[in-house]
């Protein structure tokens, strides 16, 4: 377990360098641990998993096959079980929210991946408002809001990538 929290740890400081080799070996593990009964929110950070998941989508285009797969693989375990767990707590919930009002983990991915292309004052602000937000609608809100605003034709590409994924998620 120590071992675990220490690469944990450490995902958001080497994010960023990692290969498309290491990105799939650490989803693809990730996805084992989970797999085989680890609680993932209880071993990894949510900046780890972010770190990761954005540096997944800067290096999927240049993944092999294999790697593609094991990447896949390794959200796709992470995600049904986190699923499992949302729909246990909302069973749970006195007031359990809307599901609609949950996003899937591809859409914190987009939105980290669309933050990460705004220009450090817009990005700031908007980081600035996400964490005042209260909820996880009005996180999202905000995130597309700031998409559906933006016409910089710079970030037409990555805009247009990231409203793809929040009307898939939707």
């Amino acid at each position: 377990m120590a071992v675990v929290r220490a690469v944990s740890d450490a995902a958001p400081r080497v994010a960023g360098g990692m290969t498309p080799q290491a990105v799939a070996m650490t989803m693809w593990s990730w996805g084992t641990l989970v797999a085989n009964g680890f609680q993932f929110t209880s071993v990894f950070g949510e900046s780890s998993w972010r770190a990761v998941v954005t540096r997944a989508t800067e290096v999927h285009l240049h993944m092999n096959a294999q790697e593609k797969r094991m990447t896949q693989r390794g959200l796709d375990i992470i995600t049904r079980a986190d699923e499992k767990i949302e729909t246990k707590n909302a069973a749970n919930e006195p007031n359990p929210h809307p599901t609609s009002e949950r996003a899937s983990p591809a859409f914190w991915a987009a939105g980290e991946r669309w933050l990460s292309k705004l220009p450090d004052g817009k990005r700031a602000k908007l980081e600035s408002a996400l964490s005042a937000a209260q909820t996880d609608a009005l996180k999202q809100q905000l995130l597309l809001a700031s998409a559906e605003a933006d016409t910089t034709k710079v970030r037409a590409s990555e805009r247009a990538l990231f409203l793809e994924a929040a009307a898939a998620a939707a």
